[in-house]
């Protein structure tokens, strides 16, 4: 997991931080950054990197966009399953265009669902 004190200073350059109404704690940065850096390179020693480290496109990606906008969608799913209960499924669409990540932040959904079950859909 990357230093979240570091992450922490990161995450709030980033444009969409200011979006989030309750954004996460430091180590759910960390956590979910290095897990989601591991998925784009395969490099352990990249996911466990605090953000100055990595590569900027890397880096801008994970901590400026995708992972403000995961925390976004996990914080819909949250307040639909605690308003209608957890019965039924939850979807959201995602509209965007070709190359901005859609694919990507649904993989990552994904590769959460063993290890965090209640996030993922």
């Amino acid at each position: 997991m990357p230093p979240e004190a570091q992450v922490a200073e990161f995450v709030k350059l980033g444009p969409l931080y200011k979006t989030l109404e309750h954004p996460p704690a430091p180590h759910e940065w960390a956590w979910h950054g290095g897990a989601l850096v591991m998925l784009l390179t395969k490099d352990e020693a990249a996911a466990q990197a605090a953000p100055e480290h990595l590569i900027e496109a890397i880096a801008v990606r994970v901590y400026h966009l995708y992972l403000p906008i995961y925390f976004w969608m996990r914080a819909c799913v949250l307040a639909t399953r605690k308003s209608r209960g957890s019965a039924g499924a939850i979807v959201l669409g995602l509209s965007a265009p070709q190359g901005c990540g859609k694919t990507t932040l649904v993989e990552f959904h994904g590769s959460l669902r063993g290890r965090r079950p209640q996030y993922c859909c």
